[in-house]
């Protein structure tokens, strides 16, 4: 574990720091580190070093005097754009993934995936609760309903999907116009364009991932994401907002528009070919038509937002069809693999249990502390890896074997031999 921290994580990042600094190059990251174990704030974290690396001081020395404090992370940090956090902690990503790459294919391969050609993908937006004062902070968003916060700042990531298997390997920043492309797309500006988005997420993953299906949630129901796909000539699925582009009377007369039979292994539901949606395009019209496949699902058995369940309708390039139960049986087979990707909420979960906790009301700290908590977490898949292949069960492997707080654990008792 320590030989793939120091081989593969630390040397990967680096953060500004002055010519006549008194600390080694790495101690910053170590204390980055020690916050995002501890989940603690930056001062925190840097009392816990003084601790760690003076562990039985003088009376009159409480605290480790010669390295970094909170404050001297916080400055490096502030230092950095945006865009030098994305680029840096991406190339990061991009290095766990290298070294990971062997044993996810084989993990795969085993489990009969077609991983180690062409990948599957998955797009989403996470959030991550903001109380602070709003004054002057345009990367605050309103948080959707149902939070149990009104405000908040949001990410969007890039994850490899497979079973039980889902790796980080791209990731950016949503909410200042500053940061989106404005002055690309008619009528009023945007905190983030999702088309956008879409393609800033897929052309960190292009460029070492072989991608061939990509998953991406609700939010990217959207015209521009599309023509996108399309372009890229990309198969995608996308769970489709019922109150756009005409999908709402599909979903509300399911019942009659369904084909299928009540006999043993059918499937009862609709297919709308060749569909057209409308909307605004990147460097192009606010009506531009794409073209796509409505699939419409019955309802999850799991599902207990209505009382007898609601129909799912998804988007798709995949070739569908209603007509025989044969196509029915392949088309459901073919959209339900969607739910791969459904374990990317327990996903955000283990990494905000691997970040930070920020008090800076600087937003590109907590930018920072976010990106380097999807590196932590790959860095824990990464050991799980190892640890399988190691013992020879890992084409078995059906979820991890170490689970992330004991990994933490490890990391807090011999973070301090790193340096």
């Amino acid at each position: 574990m320590l030989d793939e921290l120091k081989s593969v994580a630390i040397p990967s990042i680096s953060l500004p720091r002055p010519n006549d600094a008194i600390y080694d190059d790495d101690e910053l990251l170590v204390l980055e580190a020690i916050a995002s174990i501890k989940q603690k704030a930056a001062h925190d974290s840097g009392q816990k070093l003084g601790d760690m690396k003076n562990p039985d001081p003088d009376i009159d020395d409480p605290f480790y005097e010669d390295g970094p404090s909170g404050e001297t992370l916080l400055e490096a940090l502030k230092q950095m754009s945006i865009e030098e956090i994305a680029t840096v902690l991406n190339f990061a990503l991009r290095k766990t993934y290298t070294r990971a790459k062997p044993r996810i294919r084989e993990l795969e391969h085993g489990n009969g995936s077609r991983f180690g050609t062409r990948a599957k993908v998955a797009l989403d937006m996470t959030y991550v609760a903001y109380y602070g004062d709003r004054d002057e902070m345009e990367w605050v968003q309103g948080a959707p309903e149902g939070k149990e916060y009104s405000w908040c700042h949001k990410f969007a990531t890039v994850v490899i999907v497979g079973e039980n298997t889902h790796y980080v390997v791209g990731v950016c920043p949503l909410g200042s116009t500053d940061y989106a492309a404005t002055d690309a797309y008619p009528g009023k500006d945007s905190s983030y364009y999702v088309g956008d988005v879409a393609r800033r997420l897929l052309s960190i993953a292009e460029d070492y991932v072989d991608i061939r299906m990509v998953y991406a949630d609700r939010e990217f129901h959207a015209v521009d994401v599309l023509q996108t796909l399309i372009n890229k000539r990309l198969d995608y699925v996308i769970p489709a907002k019922k109150n756009q582009h005409r999908i709402g009377p599909m979903y509300d007369q399911f019942d009659q528009l369904k084909r299928g039979y009540h006999e043993s292994n059918d499937t009862p539901l609709y297919v709308k070919e060749d569909f057209v949606m409308h909307g605004t395009v990147k460097d192009g019209v606010s009506n531009h038509a794409a073209h796509t496949n409505v699939v419409v699902l019955p309802p999850a058995e799991d599902d207990d937002v209505h009382e007898e369940g609601s129909p799912q309708p998804f988007i798709t390039s995949l070739d569908a069809s209603d007509e025989v139960a044969l196509d029915r049986r392949w088309t459901k087979q073919q959209i339900e693999q969607y739910s791969d990707r459904g374990a990317i909420e327990n996903s955000y979960s283990s990494i905000k249990n691997a970040a930070a906790w920020a008090t800076s009301k600087e937003f590109g700290v907590r930018w920072f502390h976010f990106a380097f908590g999807c590196v932590i977490y790959n860095m824990w898949l990464l050991v799980d890896f190892l640890t399988q292949e190691r013992i020879g069960v890992i084409k078995t492997r059906k979820k991890p074997r170490i689970t992330l707080s004991r990994f933490l654990d490890w990391l807090d008792r011999e973070l301090i031999t790193l340096m």
